[in-house]
């Protein structure tokens, strides 16, 4: 019976040819998966090309780059007035869950170059995705029993939540907050 030599440290245990997973059936059966749709998705991108341009565009929605026709009403009359059309008009617009209001809980730090903590209850200006509004952000930590704890100042390096009234908001998306002070000037906080 001969021993199978030992691999060094931080080599792989695969044997040379070997497929990463190759016996798991878990594995085999997605792939199984994943090759049948993906056949079923060129089937059906293969239908949609005999159709005229409305009616794909109907099912599967206008492609990336596509020029489309925009009428805008009940615009203001300063619209049309002062359009230049040397630059773009951007439109944009809201999902249906980022309509309403409510309490939004975040993780925060404050930025190193900002001079000062940040205090619980000062204004700050947010920018979150379309929406910029002015906010009281309230500051609190989780305790390792769970408790969540309110803090007046934000911790000097380290991480804390914040919680504040504001439009409904997707998790992980970016946040910019601004703090003005008495000279009219503004500062990332």
């Amino acid at each position: 019976e001969e021993a199978e030599p030992e691999a060094p440290a931080g080599a792989s245990a695969l044997r040379p040819g070997q497929e990463l997973f190759a016996e798991d059936p878990w594995i085999v059966e997605q792939r199984r998966l994943q090759s049948e749709q993906r056949r079923l998705n060129k089937e059906f991108a293969d239908s949609l090309e005999t159709l005229d341009p409305e009616a794909r565009a109907a099912i599967q929605g206008y492609a990336p780059g596509t020029y489309v026709r925009v009428v805008l009403t009940q615009v203001p009359c300063e619209l049309p007035k002062h359009f230049e059309p040397r630059f773009p008009l951007l439109l944009g617009g809201l999902q249906a869950g980022e309509e309403r209001l409510g309490l939004v809980s975040m993780r925060v730090k404050k930025h190193r170059w900002h001079k000062k903590v940040l205090k619980s209850a000062d204004p700050l200006t947010l920018s979150i995705g379309w929406r910029r509004f002015q906010s009281l952000p309230l500051y609190y930590v989780q305790d390792p029993n769970l408790r969540l704890r309110h803090i007046k100042y934000t911790p000097e390096h380290m991480h804390c939540m914040a919680v504040f009234h504001g439009p409904a908001t997707p998790p992980s998306t970016g946040v910019l907050a601004f703090q003005a002070d008495a000279r009219r000037t503004f500062r990332i906080s």
